[in-house]
């Protein structure tokens, strides 16, 4: 157990570095749609919930989440939905390996994403459903390096 001096120091050395390769392995980003609404969601999976824990407290707007596997085990994940994904995917976008054009799309298209009431020209519109079919295509088969 991590007590409070602990926590801030293990959250503190959590680098963009070390979280991008952790990310790697066992993260995951997705493209979704929704009406004419297009956004991205980031998840991490791992059965030990302390590392998700510090990542969370790290980047802020995660939801964790126990839930039973498919073999019965309990896993725990991270996950950030739509803009709120932004600070993580910017921290790590410099060191993902596996995953980094996958993430750079990500990252294009929240900052497509309005978080007004404002109407998007068709053009923005269009590269927001070509970034979201490029992000699945990139996810699509484990293909997340786009070799």
């Amino acid at each position: 157990m991590l007590l409070d001096g602990d926590v801030i120091e293990a959250v503190a050395r959590l680098t963009p570095q070390w979280v991008a390769g952790f990310f790697d392995g066992e993260g995951s980003v997705s493209a979704e749609k929704s009406g004419a609404s297009y956004t991205v969601r980031i998840t991490i999976t791992q059965k030990d919930p302390k590392i998700l824990a510090l990542i969370a407290l790290k980047y802020g707007n995660g939801g964790m989440m126990s839930y039973h596997g498919a073999n019965g085990a309990v896993c725990n994940r991270v996950r950030w939905a739509g803009r709120s994904a932004l600070p993580f995917l910017r921290d790590v976008v410099p060191h993902v390996v596996v995953k980094r054009r996958a993430v750079e799309k990500a990252i294009e298209l929240l900052e497509l994403v309005s978080h007004t009431a404002e109407r998007l020209t068709d053009e923005d519109n269009s590269r927001r459903k070509q970034l979201h079919d490029e992000i699945k295509a990139l996810t699509r088969l484990g293909n997340v390096s786009g070799r």
